[in-house]
């Protein structure tokens, strides 16, 4: 895949999940009750984020001033976000616990993913 694909894959993801949590806030906040109380779908995620990430890392390890960085620190971040999954999943699951109940971080992620999509299909360009 080349920048133009992968800024426009990560928009896509942001956006969509975004618009879903902006439409539809109770589901999200049942499927992440229900997502904490699921140990093979928080092994899961995390293996899929270190995949991801690692995918990215190998395949776009580029540290120079263009915007091709952004995609080499977002592959960092999920590749770092995977292996904190899989070593500490308690302490993941209660972030996210702690998260799903304040009705605030809720109503702030949709817009700031959102945000981070537009932003992602912006750079696509």
């Amino acid at each position: 895949m080349n920048d133009t694909q992968i800024f426009q894959l990560i928009g896509i993801f942001y956006i969509s999940v975004s618009a879903g949590m902006i439409l539809n806030p109770r589901y999200y906040k049942d499927f992440l009750t229900s997502y904490c109380s699921e140990p093979a779908a928080i092994f899961l995620s995390g293996m899929v984020a270190i995949v991801a990430g690692y995918a990215l890392v190998i395949h776009h390890n580029v540290w120079n001033l263009s915007t091709s960085v952004v995609i080499t620190i977002f592959g960092w971040l999920v590749l770092l976000k995977g292996i904190f999954v899989l070593t500490m999943p308690g302490v993941f699951i209660r972030a996210v616990r702690k998260m799903s109940n304040i009705e605030k971080v809720i109503s702030l992620q949709a817009p700031a993913g959102f945000l981070i999509g537009i932003i992602f299909m912006l750079l696509s360009f």
